[in-house]
């Protein structure tokens, strides 16, 4: 159960990567990794950080993590119930759970009003994920997946 919870949140990765305030750089690239790529099953690179969902009553705290769709496929399998121009997944798009879609009035093919770091940014939903992985049906914060 509790491999199981984490995964909904991490994937099927074994080992994650992250800099630390001791880290020469405040990124990880993962091109770097690319030398032990005979020892490793796979290497996904991401980004995240956390905004607000601007909404007419409301702002919501997100937490928005950046992905290419073939490596959250292969870091955390997922299934859409439904797309919209999700293809090319890049630049301002996103994919909700549909379930957070639901609980927030959001409809695919909407556009979001997102605030990161005080810059407001329209992004189109393009997608609404099932619930599971990597859309977990509780959470602190809403999730979402963007192009990185």
């Amino acid at each position: 159960m509790f491999v199981e919870r984490m995964r909904v949140y991490f994937g099927t990765a074994d080992l994650m990567i992250y800099p630390t305030q001791d880290s020469p750089s405040s990124f990880f690239y993962a091109n770097r990794a690319e030398a032990f790529a005979d020892e490793l099953e796979y290497i996904v690179g991401s980004i995240q950080t956390s905004g607000r969902l601007v909404l007419k009553l409301e702002a919501p705290e997100i937490t928005l993590k950046g992905f290419t769709l073939p490596e959250l496929q292969k870091l955390n399998p997922f299934y859409l119930t439904a797309q919209d121009k999700l293809h090319p997944f890049q630049g301002r798009k996103i994919i909700l759970s549909k379930q957070t879609a639901a609980e927030l009035g959001l409809k695919l093919g909407d556009y979001l009003d997102i605030e990161v770091l005080g810059a407001k940014t329209e992004v189109f939903n393009c997608g609404l994920g099932r619930t599971g992985r990597p859309f977990p049906t509780r959470r602190p914060k809403h999730q979402r997946h963007c192009p990185p």
